[in-house]
């Protein structure tokens, strides 16, 4: 399933964070899906995926009325054009949860080619743990259409990979690209590498 690596649709990460574990995959995928995210890149350049930690070690799943019956996942959103992913992952981690966070480190990047037959679309997730104090998540933005969240231990995020590989058509492909980024923040958060941290000083998303 792996191919070799693409190039990051982001600059600057390096020099921001250092080394930071990189993968590539080549997924195939339903044509209808691969449309949409075709229009997707049109005004987003990826996505980023939020970790969000508790003080207890915790991290934050969310689901959505419209999903599949019993399918969680860590939240994620898209990164316009003209936002670096610092700036994505604070706006997305407001409007999806209310909470004050703050940026601990990279996870790592995923980049991927979306084979729908006829139509390749290029993607990216750029993985961050953040922090939260605690207190209880609530969406900001209605149009997020979150129906609920659940707080997981970091070991259970592979079980939740597995669920979402699991998904039949029409989701076979959206769950085989959701899952990736959860079996490697399974992995990072297992190592307890230190992991690339800012080199400058955290940025901060104000309660």
């Amino acid at each position: 399933m792996k191919a070799s690596c693409s190039p990051l649709p982001w600059t600057g990460l390096d020099e921001r964070y250092g080394p930071f574990p990189r993968q590539h995959h080549l997924l195939a995928v339903e044509p209808e899906y691969a449309r949409y995210m075709a229009e997707a890149r049109l005004t987003r350049a990826g996505e980023v995926v939020l970790v969000l930690r508790r003080p207890d070690g915790q991290v934050l799943l969310h689901t959505k009325p419209f999903y599949p019956p019993g399918t969680w996942r860590l939240l994620s959103g898209g990164v316009d054009l003209r936002e670096c992913p610092e700036e994505a992952i604070l706006r997305e981690a407001w409007e999806e949860t209310g909470l004050p966070v703050r940026i601990e480190r990279l996870l790592g990047v995923l980049t991927y080619e979306l084979d729908g037959g006829d139509l390749q679309v290029p993607f990216a997730s750029c993985l961050f743990l953040a922090a939260t104090q605690g207190g209880e998540p609530a969406a900001q933005d209605a149009q997020e259409r979150i129906g609920g969240y659940r707080w997981v231990q970091p070991e259970e995020l592979a079980a939740v990979a597995a669920q979402l590989r699991s998904l039949p058509p029409p989701w076979r492909g959206w769950g085989e690209l959701r899952s990736l980024p959860h079996l490697l923040a399974a992995r990072q958060l297992a190592s307890r590498q230190p992991g690339a941290h800012p080199r400058s000083t955290r940025a901060e998303r104000p309660g």
